[in-house]
């Protein structure tokens, strides 16, 4: 079986085509009926915020005393 070049383009243009037009098809989930926030990000959000301080000041520290 020989394929020619316009047969090959055929191809990837058609598993082109699927690739791109196949989201819009295949929704798996509802849209959100709501207007409310689906993750708070109050508690982790602080808690991260936190932890990237510290650590801050942790390397902080470091430096100040290898500098010395």
């Amino acid at each position: 079986m020989k394929l020619n070049i316009k047969s090959i383009l055929n191809i990837q243009t058609a598993v082109l085509l699927i690739v791109l037009f196949s989201p819009i098809l295949l929704n798996a989930q509802p849209s959100d009926p709501g207007s409310d926030p689906d993750v708070p990000i109050d508690g982790g959000l602080s808690v991260l915020f936190a932890a990237g301080v510290g650590y801050g000041v942790r390397e902080l520290k470091k430096t100040r005393l290898n500098q010395k």
